[in-house]
């Protein structure tokens, strides 16, 4: 469950009023709302690490500390992000992610041609004469992905000949591309891992006999720009993907002007509650408040926030 943007807001602006530090517009909440979430977020992993790094770490009183900030975590866990390959530059892009995970290829993923177009349908047939080889086993969980944006288009429910029947509905264009690989879940059998490694150390892989990449043990490397990698060895070019950890969406108060005032419109298409876990709220509402006070310069609005920490602290302690 996530956390409402309206009750932050409405919490602010009570607080806020109630010192009489004047109004905080919605401009200004969305701004102070998207650093607070983020700073939240992006302290996690530092609390993680003190965490587990603490004597005594494995006693049941700081596993609960540590099961707290993993959970908090787990909400913006991805897995088995397919990877969208480019042909021309031999490499594969990557996810908008805040932190990259592990990455595995499919040894038995294959990439197929569609023969006509597909509306609205569920029956897919493919230019491939070797296409009815049999490898679409339903009883796999065989995952049809649309190559040129990783849609995942649902799983294969039965073959005839070299057409296929998925589990849902989907648009195709005639001649375009699926990648048809297993489901997640039977990894490691058909899954290898591609081991990230720094691009200054590529030379000793790819020139050393003993660690040089292959497919059993596949290497990869990020581009300049961390936006994609190249895997080596090169002939891997199919059912790429990746686990990560996603950055949380910015959030966003939406409202409409009736009389003058903002009144709020979560049917709004921009609207974006936070994405933090439910018991971030008081954080959030204080947090804000503190940005509030130090950008509007109103210092008595971070007073408040120290009063809130202390008697926050006092409770934990009892």
């Amino acid at each position: 469950m996530a956390v409402s943007i309206d009750n932050v807001y409405q919490q602010v602006l009570a607080i806020a009023n109630k010192e009489q530090r004047g109004y905080i517009t919605p401009q200004e909440f969305n701004l102070f709302a998207r650093k607070a979430q983020l700073e939240i977020f992006q302290n996690y992993f530092n609390e993680l690490d003190f965490f587990l790094k603490r004597p005594g770490s494995n006693d049941t009183v700081h596993a609960d500390d540590i099961d707290s900030i993993r959970e908090k975590i787990d909400r913006f866990e991805v897995f088995d992000q397919y990877l969208v390959p480019d042909p021309v530059t031999v490499q594969h892009t990557l996810p908008s992610y805040y932190r990259m995970g592990k990455i595995y290829y499919n040894n038995a993923a294959i990439y197929l041609q569609v023969n006509g177009a597909v509306n609205n349908g569920a029956t897919i047939t493919f230019d491939d004469p070797n296409a009815d080889n049999g490898i679409y086993n339903s009883s796999k969980g065989l995952s049809v992905i649309k190559s040129s944006n990783g849609q995942d288009l649902g799983v294969i429910v039965s073959q005839t000949g070299s057409s296929i029947t998925i589990s849902q509905n989907t648009n195709l264009e005639d001649d375009e591309y699926v990648t048809i690989m297993p489901h997640r879940n039977h990894k490691p059998i058909e899954f290898k891992e591609v081991e990230l490694i720094p691009q200054n150390r590529l030379h000793y892989y790819t020139g050393s006999d003993k660690l040089r990449p292959s497919t059993k043990f596949p290497i990869c490397v990020k581009s300049t720009t961390n936006s994609k990698i190249k895997i080596y060895p090169q002939s891997i070019t199919q059912g790429v993907v990746c686990n990560y950890i996603k950055r949380p969406s910015d959030p966003k108060w939406t409202y409409v002007v009736v009389n003058g005032k903002a009144l709020y419109n979560a049917s709004d298409a921009g609207h974006q509650d936070f994405e933090l876990h439910i018991s971030e709220e008081g954080t959030l509402v204080n947090k804000i408040l503190e940005l509030a006070g130090i950008s509007l310069m109103k210092p008595g609005l971070s007073e408040i926030v120290l009063r809130n920490e202390q008697m926050k602290q006092a409770s934990k302690n009892q």
